[in-house]
């Protein structure tokens, strides 16, 4: 009697199998830290095997409906292959990271004081690359899984879902819109005599124009001039800090003394400095190797730290509590050309940090809703890179629509962080891990894990309070939609 095809053999396979397979081609579940993973799916194995012996039709264990990274996976064609190394990577993450996150740091320390600042700025940069590996190993689970709302949806069901589409696709617009802001904002600086608008107008035209790179591997060779441009902007910032305090009685402290509300939002500003988690997703499925993402996070993680801790230190100790300290801290800088060459290297990298959120929105845009005539990733062909532009320009047009309407735009961000953010980064990523590794853990891990959900929900209640009172002032002053009086 002839034995069983290789086709029947295949659909007999429980999918936790595939997935170790999968695993192990990846080079995921190697170290010796990563047996917590592999406990998970030996249970999910014995659990999908004895119920493949009882009931050949019986339902997807482990991967509950998501679709398994094989060669049978129809999914796969219509996405960017792994092509990126983890060095790419952290460029990637380092200036997402760095390129906004850098230029209100100086003010957190001045809102804090130094012992606050020093403390939170190391407590965060630890929780947060934590978190990261928490996701890092959701992915090491599930690797075809290419957006972060996915994973609410494998621990929430359809309402998860469109949570997690809703906070992180939300939030993803939000970066983008604030780093085509921040790039307006530094053209207005040396331009004052034309509207804020136009300068938008002029950021999202050049965003666009770069996100017709269609894979973030191809972003990241970009990224490192972005990377490169905001460390030399820091560099000239810092340079010029001491000349500018001589005269300006500047002063620090070891507590700030500004108050409550102001305190909390200096500790928005450091707390999502490190906010990045939304696109870690994306970043880990064009990884070639996905274990390879703890070096691209621990990277560009402590990078980001020590530029911080840098700028920070250097800004409030020269600046500190004088008109001279201005947030962003590029525009302490001294008129005429320093200035002009600042501003120019600030504009670069924000252009291409919004980029990188821009071809992310772009991609999962058109495959939500582009369910009709469909283009795998690897057709090079004149339509579908016009379909390509099509969507990328609706969400660019859409980001610079909000940006321009909304005259309290700014303010409306740090509120969008508040509340989005302390959750995506810290609250959500821990719940997954917990609820995934619990049994599998030991008790001070699973302890971390609750500590860093209630630290999230903390930062949730008090970011929220802060960011929302400066957005009723910002409501208050602000101007006309479309008017040179926005910003």
């Amino acid at each position: 009697m002839a034995g069983p095809s290789k086709e029947m053999h295949a659909d007999r396979i429980p999918h936790c199998y595939l997935i170790m397979a999968t695993s192990s081609r990846h080079g995921l579940l190697k170290d010796e830290e990563d047996n917590e993973i592999l406990a998970v799916l030996e249970d999910e194995c014995r659990k999908e095997g004895s119920a493949h012996k009882n009931n050949e039709s019986s339902s997807i264990g482990i991967c509950g409906g998501l679709p398994q990274e094989s060669d049978n996976d129809p999914e796969k064609d219509y996405f960017p292959p792994r092509k990126m190394h983890w060095l790419q990577c952290a460029m990637l993450n380092a200036n997402v990271i760095v390129g906004v996150g850098v230029l209100p740091v100086p003010s957190a320390f001045e809102y804090l004081g130094w012992l606050p600042a020093i403390v939170l700025n190391t407590a965060v940069y630890l929780i947060t690359t934590i978190t990261g590996l928490y996701l890092m190993y959701m992915h090491q689970l599930f690797p075809t899984v290419r957006s972060y709302p996915i994973i609410f949806q494998k621990y929430l069901g359809k309402g998860g879902l469109l949570l997690g589409s809703l906070l992180v696709y939300t939030y993803m617009m939000f970066n983008m819109m604030s780093m085509m802001l921040t790039a307006a904002l530094s053209l207005s600086s040396m331009a004052p005599n034309v509207c804020l608008p136009i300068f938008i107008a002029v950021s999202a035209c050049i965003i666009y124009f770069i996100g017709q790179l269609r894979s973030l591997c191809g972003v990241s060779l970009v990224a490192t001039v972005g990377l490169a441009s905001i460390l030399v902007a820091m560099l000239l910032v810092m340079g010029y800090a001491p000349q500018l305090g001589q005269n300006a009685s500047s002063y620090t402290s070891l507590v700030g003394k500004f108050g409550f509300v102001t305190g909390v939002l200096g500790m928005d500003n450091l707390v999502f400095a490190y906010a990045i988690h939304i696109v870690l997703f994306p970043f880990m499925a064009e990884m070639t190797a996905i274990k390879d993402f703890k070096k691209a996070l621990w990277t560009s993680q402590t990078f980001a730290f020590c530029f911080y801790t840098s700028v920070g230190a250097v800004g409030y100790a020269y600046l500190g509590n004088t008109s001279l300290l201005q947030n962003p801290i590029s525009l302490s800088t001294p008129s005429g050309a320093p200035l002009y060459i600042v501003n120019v290297l600030v504009i670069i990298s924000m252009i291409i940090g919004a980029t990188t959120c821009q071809n992310i929105l772009t991609r999962y845009t058109q495959y939500y809703l582009q369910r009709c005539g469909r283009r795998k990733f690897k057709d090079t062909s004149f339509v579908n890179r016009a379909w390509w532009a099509l969507w990328s320009f609706v969400v660019v047009a859409l980001g610079y629509l909000i940006t321009s309407l909304i005259p309290f735009f700014g303010a409306l961000v740090g509120t969008a962080a508040a509340l989005i953010a302390s959750n995506t980064t810290f609250t959500f990523p821990s719940l997954f891990y917990y609820l995934q590794f619990r049994k599998q853990i030991s008790f001070w891990k699973s302890l971390v894990a609750l500590f860093i959900i209630l630290f999230g929900i903390v930062l949730t209640v008090l970011g929220g309070y802060g960011a929302i009172y400066s957005l009723i002032q910002a409501i208050e002053q602000g101007g006309v939609p479309f008017s040179c009086s926005q910003g």
